[in-house]
């Protein structure tokens, strides 16, 4: 899947994707691959894969690769 991040807490290390379908979705730094979690910036084109997390909370990132964006 590819999404666009909107928004980055850095002090709690996640962030938040929003697909193509406007389905918004949280990823932990520990998903960041290919580049370091402080070099994200909102506005980024990203590709992901989701898995699940406890049934109350909905899928979650479980991989983040930044295609384009922002630098």
């Amino acid at each position: 899947m590819t999404g666009t991040i909107w928004r980055i807490i850095r002090s709690e290390s996640i962030g938040f994707i929003r697909s193509a379908d406007g389905a918004s979705y949280f990823f932990h730094k520990g998903a960041v691959q290919g580049t370091k979690f402080a070099d994200l910036r909102a506005g980024q084109t990203v590709s992901f894969t989701l898995t699940r997390r406890t049934p109350d909370r909905g899928p979650k990132c479980a991989t983040v690769t930044v295609v384009e964006g922002p630098a």
